[in-house]
């Protein structure tokens, strides 16, 4: 069993299909389409959508691998695709203002934190195996 964070910040154990687990997957994937969008639409600084994925991203973050591989492929894909179309949509170093600057520089590396996982838990997944025989 591994450990992560609960809703009021303390730990609890975890399965390996836990619920709070695929909810956390859930929220993460809708946060990073709510972000994209605050984005696109040039939102002011205040990006609400963009702090709480940092929370989400952050409890992701401390999740093993091994337990992400648990969760439904489909799920998993969904997040890394909404985080990976969010971390194309992020401005570049060069076009942040500097007091935007570390913000996105920290969620992009969180992005990344966590898209890395999500491949290590894909490649953990055990593969079906045709048992078709060859012709001979």
């Amino acid at each position: 069993m591994t450990r992560l964070n609960g809703a009021a910040g303390e730990l609890r154990l975890v399965g390996p299909a836990d619920p709070q687990l695929r909810e956390e997957l859930r929220r993460c994937t809708a946060l990073a389409q709510a972000a994209r969008a605050e984005l696109l639409l040039r939102t002011p600084r205040r990006r609400p959508a963009e702090r709480d994925l940092s929370e989400v991203l952050t409890r992701l973050a401390t999740v093993p691998s091994g337990q992400l591989a648990g969760v439904d492929p489909a799920l998993r894909g969904l997040a890394a695709a909404c985080l990976q179309d969010l971390e194309a949509s992020l401005p570049r170093a060069a076009s942040v203002g500097k007091g935007d600057e570390m913000p996105v520089v920290g969620l992009r590396q969180q992005i990344l934190s966590v898209l890395h996982l999500l491949a290590a838990a894909d490649a953990r997944r055990p593969r079906l195996v045709s048992r078709r025989r060859r012709p001979r």
